[in-house]
């Protein structure tokens, strides 16, 4: 009695799929694009449960085979249910998951189609994109800018003024995806903390600062630090923290929290000295 059971159950699946050896691809989840397609850029266009074969591509450009995936409908997956339990055909996972319809074509146009059981996979975890978005977005290392500058000495007693360059001071963006969702950063510069390298910082500019323009020597700096006595040598770092948010194509959204980058540069303090010299003819 087994043994009839099983060639009906043979026979019925024997609709569902073009009869043939599947390559290594792996199918796409559930829930993905059933238009997926693993090369040649053509998919199945049925919608998923649709009982009729997706009409597979007949030639390929390539020497792997394309392959399109489609779900298979409810009564179809359960007679892959059956002939899985008799020992025919594809195992079914031990996860979640559901069978699907893979149809294939090689380079020479020949087709090949099996039923192959597709886990499913976990969903995506939009903030792991937006971490990894943020990995690869162009926020620039911050361009120092001194007056005195940095290859001059720094006086002490006297402002120094500090500025970064104004061009990098723009919001930048980056995106990532995955399973069909795609996640876009989105980087606001907050604030420049600088370090003088003297013990007596730090000094935090709420913009980029002012470069020091010599035709108005009157100006007063945005943003300065003055030291209060000489070194030898002091590392002034400069570090532009960026505040974060991201949105993904799914709708959700939220924060990153701040994201930091620095650079330095060594410099000198100096005391200026002032001589005094009497008039010719007044005593000492």
């Amino acid at each position: 009695m087994q043994s009839v059971r099983v060639i009906v159950v043979a026979l019925a699946l024997s609709q569902v799929l073009l009869v043939g050896v599947a390559s290594g691809n792996e199918p796409p989840a559930p829930g993905d694009n059933r238009g997926w397609t693993d090369g040649g850029g053509v998919g199945a266009k049925a919608e998923a449960g649709a009982t009729a074969p997706a009409t597979a591509p007949r030639t390929s450009s390539g020497t792997a085979p394309v392959c399109t995936y489609q779900a298979l409908s409810t009564e179809q997956a359960a007679i892959a249910d059956n002939m899985a339990e008799a020992g025919m055909g594809a195992a079914r996972g031990s996860g979640d998951g559901s069978w699907v319809r893979k149809i294939c074509v090689d380079e020479k146009g020949t087709e090949t189609g099996t039923v192959v059981w597709s886990p499913r996979r976990a969903p995506v975890d939009p903030v792991a994109l937006a971490q990894q978005a943020i990995k690869y977005a162009p926020l620039p290392v911050p361009a120092l800018g001194m007056s005195p500058s940095s290859d001059r000495d720094q006086l002490v007693n006297v402002p120094t003024w500090l500025w970064i360059n104004p061009a990098a001071w723009q919001p930048v963006s980056a995106s990532a995806s995955a399973g069909g969702v795609t996640v876009t950063t989105s980087a606001k510069p907050l604030r420049v903390v600088w370090d003088p390298g003297d013990g007596l910082g730090p000094v935090a500019c709420e913009g980029p600062g002012t470069p020091y323009d010599p035709s108005h020597p009157a100006a007063a700096p945005t943003c300065s630090h003055t030291y209060l006595r000489p070194a030898e040598r002091a590392v002034v770092t400069a570090t532009v923290e960026w505040g974060v948010r991201w949105n993904s194509t799914a709708g959700s959204s939220g924060d990153l929290g701040v994201v930091r980058r620095s650079s330095s540069v060594p410099v000198r303090v100096a005391e200026s000295q002032a001589i005094n010299v009497l008039p010719a003819g007044r005593p000492s």
